[in-house]
């Protein structure tokens, strides 16, 4: 069937579910297409080096969860990499 130019076509509730979901998952800070284009090289980098260190960052988040010792050096550790980024 063809549609006329300037005709609207229904909105089936398929498509609708999936406008809301997108609705209810998109944040105010998101990026738009143009600046995700700019740094896609970067991304592309970062996914391709960065399994290993995925993994790593996994195992070491799981371990501050467990031990309150690691916990609050790197509690300390971000306190001093914060407080040396307002001194620049």
């Amino acid at each position: 069937m063809k549609m006329k130019t300037g005709m609207k076509m229904p909105l089936g509730s398929k498509h609708a579910k999936i406008l809301v979901l997108m609705a209810k998952d998109s944040r105010e800070d998101e990026l738009d297409c143009e600046s995700v284009a700019e740094n896609m090289d970067s991304y592309a980098e970062y996914v391709l080096n960065s399994g290993e260190s995925s993994r790593l960052i996994l195992l070491i988040e799981n371990h501050l969860k467990l031990c309150k010792d690691c916990a609050e050096e790197f509690k300390l550790l971000l306190g001093a990499l914060k407080a040396s980024e307002r001194l620049l």
